[in-house]
């Protein structure tokens, strides 16, 4: 039997079911919630501003634009303060000054190398920032320290046109750099409980073929409808009589 569903019906359909699709929504979203507060890990990170400096002579030589020469020391500088034999260097000078930190988390080379992200603000400016994400506010300190420590010698033993000093040092950081999310993960996980659980329950609607009204044959079937059984349930509660019984007393 074809079957169309109107929007009426849909309404109907929301009215009847509405409180499974709440239900549903509300059961969704707090999954969601507590996944987000179980799962959720805190990340703290350090930013340490470094600024390039650059020669007379190397302006003259180079004989490139400022935007095109910031550029070139940046990528320059960042090639080689995020190369493994630097980041071992890092690792190394943790290790040595801070043994304790160390044996709770070892920080190796490759694990520094995503740790490490390096920005610039514009591609005109000269100074970059090099943050460092860990889940210890402490740990992700340290860190910081070192880089502004070893950085600057270490950009001094491959270039001699341009050099590096730290403008922003590390600082302390309390407040987690990453957000638990759980608004906006509550928020989704409502309005998909409430669209799937709808989409459940049209389906199972759409899929009953039983006849439950007129109108199922009248708009289905080019056959004339002869007459139908009254529902009783209904002539009871309204004490109208249909000739079955259930007629006025008098």
């Amino acid at each position: 039997m074809k079957r169309e569903i109107s929007l009426l019906e849909i309404l109907v359909l929301l009215k009847k079911r509405w409180w499974i699709i709440l239900l549903s929504g509300i059961l969704v979203a707090a999954i969601a919630f507590g996944y987000s507060q179980y799962t959720y890990v805190p990340k703290y990170t350090t930013t340490v501003d470094v600024l390039v400096k650059t020669g007379s002579q190397a302006s003259v030589n180079e004989a490139v634009s400022g935007a095109t020469l910031a550029q070139k020391v940046f990528s320059t500088c960042m090639d080689l303060l995020s190369t493994e034999d630097f980041m071992e260097d890092i690792s190394d000078t943790y290790k040595e000054r801070y043994p304790k930190d160390w044996e709770r988390m070892p920080y190796g080379a490759k694990w520094l190398k995503n740790a490490m992200k390096f920005t610039v603000d514009n591609e005109n400016s000269t100074i970059f920032t090099v943050s460092v994400t860990t889940k210890n506010p402490d740990d992700s300190f340290k860190l910081g320290e070192i880089f502004e420590e070893l950085a600057p010698d270490e950009i001094a033993k491959y270039e001699d046109s341009y050099s590096v000093e730290i403008s922003d040092s590390a600082r302390r950081v309390d407040t987690p750099s990453n957000s638990k999310n759980a608004t906006r993960n509550t928020i989704m996980g409502l309005l998909v409980g409430v669209v799937l659980s709808f989409v459940i329950v049209f389906v199972i609607d759409i899929s009953d073929v039983r006849i439950k009204r007129e109108s199922d044959i009248l708009d289905n079937y080019p056959i004339p409808l002869l007459g139908s059984v009254p529902n009783f349930e209904v002539a009871a509660k309204k004490k109208k009589g249909y000739g079955y019984g259930y007629g006025k007393k008098g």
